[in-house]
């Protein structure tokens, strides 16, 4: 990992679980807000001066007569301002725990049971005639109480909590919109969702009120893990979701920051994560026993406790699956090492679709869960169908929803970024890059073919597609590593880390490779699609839904155009493209398409394709591409996301060492790197 050149060092300590954190601060380029240094070295001092806290501009707007989404959100805050506990959720024994022999008879007698005991829900709150023991979070030092009261509103804590379901929740679908109640929840997981949320507001002083609310959820945690590892919601068959969802919403948050010390932190949380299932009960999963899907002629009440307990059992596994995408959001290979990948798969199988997720009744549940489409889109199906025994693929099940395929993809890079670490070589001895390709080239049929997803969701999935496919030529971070050798410029280790595993690597000749031009081709669609996003102007409150991969899919595009027009001599300015894209084509350049894929092969959509993938130039018709450009757009993308997630920012000013290096600028740009470089 390379470091700053200039660091200084600071640890938080935890006096709960013994953590202690160190923070890598470049003082030279100024990553870390001044208000945060502040904030941080206070963090264990109950008695430190509140004067000295970060500051927001004093001009917060009165609520006045806003309309509020969440009215909670006003007893929230006066909690939060005046540090007493507030209820979060109710500890409760399950009412009813299956196992391999469960019965059908027995569910039944389950939900008798809880509707005996008054266990309901409605739109205000949640009401049990035995309520056990009731969670609540812990008062907050003084300086966090303080910069609460300075300076935030219940108005804002409602525009936060909206836009994480109306921005956010999409992206990665976790949560249960139509019947998540804020008082039924954990404080912790609240503020962690509203700090996630104040990422895509586009106001005055947003970053730093969304700080205020990281280091709420993230304290509250830390105070309260036994208590949060052992609660449960109503219905819940394990316990510990609230915990482990808000270590997930601090993560998402941190990835995204610039603050060096939150991101530091936040990168702590995996593998507690990861340990938790051991902990909460659900293993050995093999012991699992799903709900029962009811018939339409079950009574209601039936009906409502087994929908109930199904939301609770599926937002469990879509939680962990949350931190399995998350660990391959920064494009490091190394980052996955603490998903337990056997486990994964098992949950995999066991998630259900987006449609059955977001179902508002039980009988819309029960519809959806009936079908055969969906009762055959099992990973285990989905995975035999992507590498067959037989070696001939077939199309996957038509109208996958997104967050299945969004793991598909994720399930694919982590072969791919096994692939890299192999140098190169079949993942395991299993599976070859032709096999890896045939793969991506289903998973896009479906992406393309599918009529379940939104046209955010769409954009999201291709970007990711195009990502991984990049990364299967050259590893993007290899590539940016490389650049920063090259011009040598070096900037953050969450950016730019090298490879524990050298190897030869001639950036200037890379661009006459085939590799490299359909790396070329994936960049480019990267850019487009970014575009299509349309970020607003000056005058929008809020980002529009933007996927949380985005800046580091953006980066690795940059990487590649600046390979061509940085590093090359004489420098590559402008080049002819194939005005349509075949992307078969692209997948497969070495041999026939049909060879690999049988009946699943099309005829050939984009004249001159596989021509430029061979021979970097076309005999017919194209479009000329001004590279610089291009890459200036991709900064431009970089820079229009940093007011709100401060890690594109940086990838904004690595993209800016690159071009303003050039040839001969003054890196290591004149021929210092030789004909080639070992890196590590």
């Amino acid at each position: 990992m390379i470091l700053s050149p200039i660091t200084t060092e600071s640890q938080v300590s935890n006096e709960d679980d013994h953590i202690t954190i160190a923070n890598h601060h470049d003082e030279s380029l100024n990553y870390t807000d001044q208000y945060t240094d502040q904030y941080a070295d206070q963090y264990d001092d109950e008695d430190a001066d509140e004067s000295e806290l970060m500051d927001v501009p004093p001009d917060i707007e009165p609520d006045g007569d806003y309309e509020f989404t969440w009215p909670e959100c006003k007893e929230l805050l006066h909690s939060l301002q005046t540090s007493k506990p507030s209820t979060a959720s109710a500890s409760l024994e399950p009412s009813f725990q299956a196992n391999s022999s469960t019965s059908n008879n027995d569910w039944k007698a389950a939900a008798d049971k809880a509707i005996a005991s008054s266990v309901y829900w409605d739109n205000t709150r949640y009401h049990s005639a035995n309520d056990g023991e009731m969670v609540t979070t812990a008062p907050l030092h003084a300086s966090i109480v303080a910069a609460a009261k300075s300076s935030l509103t219940p108005a804002f804590l409602d525009r936060c909590m909206s836009l994480f379901f109306d921005r956010f929740n999409p992206t990665m679908p976790l949560l249960h919109r139509p019947t998540f109640l804020m008082t039924q929840h954990a404080t912790s997981l609240i503020t962690g969702a509203m700090a996630v949320g104040s990422l895509y507001m586009d106001e005055k002083g947003a970053r730093q009120r969304g700080e205020i609310l990281w280091h709420m959820a993230q304290q509250s945690t830390d105070n309260l893990s036994s208590a949060l590892l052992t609660s449960r919601r109503p219905y819940d068959t394990w316990g510990g979701f609230e915990l482990v969802m808000t270590n997930l919403l601090c993560r998402v948050y941190g990835a995204l920051s610039s603050n060096t010390r939150i991101r530091s932190m936040t990168r702590d949380l995996t593998e507690s994560s990861w340990s938790w299932p051991s902990k909460c009960g659900m293993l050995p999963l093999e012991s699992f026993t799903p709900v029962p899907i009811p018939s339409s002629s079950t009574p209601d009440e039936q009906k409502n406790f087994l929908w109930r307990t199904w939301l609770g059992q599926e937002t469990h596994f879509r939680v962990i699956l949350g931190h399995y995408v998350l660990d391959g959001l920064s494009g490091h290979p190394s980052d996955r090492s603490a998903s337990p990948d056997s486990f994964l798969y098992k949950l995999l199988d066991l998630v259900s679709s987006d449609t059955a997720l977001s179902a508002s009744t039980p009988d819309e549940w029960i519809s959806i869960l009936s079908t055969p489409s969906h009762q055959s889109s099992s990973f285990t199906n989905l995975h035999t169908i992507l590498f067959p025994p037989t070696g001939i693929p077939s199309p996957l099940p038509p109208n996958l929803s997104f967050f299945p395929l969004r793991l598909l993809l994720e399930a694919i890079q982590s072969l791919v970024d096994d692939y890299q670490e192999a140098d190169f070589g079949p993942v395991g001895g299993a599976i070859p890059k032709s096999d890896l390709t045939s793969s991506l080239f289903q998973i896009y049929d479906a992406i393309t073919s599918t009529t379940t997803i939104s046209p955010h969701q769409r954009i999201d999935l291709m970007m990711k597609w195009h990502t991984i496919n990049l990364d299967l030529q050259i590893s993007s971070y290899a590539l940016r590593s490389a650049l920063a050798h090259y011009h040598g410029t070096f900037l953050r280790p969450t950016l730019l880390e090298i490879s524990d595993r050298p190897r030869t690597f001639n950036l200037p000749d890379w661009h006459l490779t085939t590799g490299a031009r359909a790396s070329l081709l994936h960049a480019l669609s990267i850019l487009a699609l970014f575009q299509e996003l349309h970020l607003p102007d000056s005058t929008s409150l809020s980002l529009p839904i933007v996927p949380i991969h985005a800046p580091f899919a953006l980066l690795a595009a940059a990487a590649v155009l600046a390979s061509f027009t940085t590093t090359t001599r004489p420098a590559i300015s402008t080049i002819d493209v194939p005005e349509t894209v075949d992307w078969q084509d692209v997948l497969f350049t070495e041999v026939d398409p049909s060879i690999i894929l049988g009946e699943m092969a099309k005829p050939s959509t984009g004249a001159g394709t596989r021509e430029f993938i061979h021979a970097g130039v076309l005999s017919g018709g194209g479009v000329r591409r001004d590279l610089g450009v291009d890459l200036e757009a991709v900064r431009e993308g970089l820079r229009g996301l940093s007011g709100n997630w401060g890690i594109a920012g940086e990838g904004e000013r690595m993209v800016g060492g690159w071009v303003d290096g050039g040839v001969g600028g003054s890196g290591n740009g004149n021929g210092r790197m030789g004909g080639g470089y070992r890196m590590g």
